[in-house]
């Protein structure tokens, strides 16, 4: 379960209703990401600043370590290192995520089911 909430006015939950101190009526935020905002891994982690961003790609443990591989395949060409996620439960989730930025390394990676078209 993946909560996000802004400290002055927090956001409600998947179900459309509101969740813990939302106020009724609020209005929800949805950012879906455009072409250019999903990145390889491998470049993200070395090429971009410090920050929030959109992955694309395969969860795998490789040596003791968790990457984040490039493309739904399978293959593991390219990928970043990954901090947070147990290896033991590393293989197979693909898709889009949002992960977080931080000296060459991905932190908080979170997949996103079921982004919207």
């Amino acid at each position: 379960r993946v909560r996000v909430r802004d400290e002055l006015r927090p956001a409600g939950n998947g179900t459309g209703r509101p969740d813990g101190d939302c106020p009724a009526g609020s209005d929800w935020v949805v950012h879906a990401p455009q072409p250019q905002e999903i990145f390889d891994p491998s470049v993200a982690a070395d090429g971009e600043p410090p920050g929030w961003i959109w992955l694309e790609g395969t969860i795998r443990a490789i040596d003791g370590e968790v990457r984040l591989c490039d493309g739904l395949d399978g293959a593991c060409n390219t990928s970043a290192q990954v901090t947070g996620i147990d290896p033991a439960k590393a293989d197979g989730a693909r898709g889009l995520f949002l992960g977080r930025v931080l000296d060459h390394v991905v932190e908080n990676l979170v997949i996103v089911p079921n982004p919207p078209d």
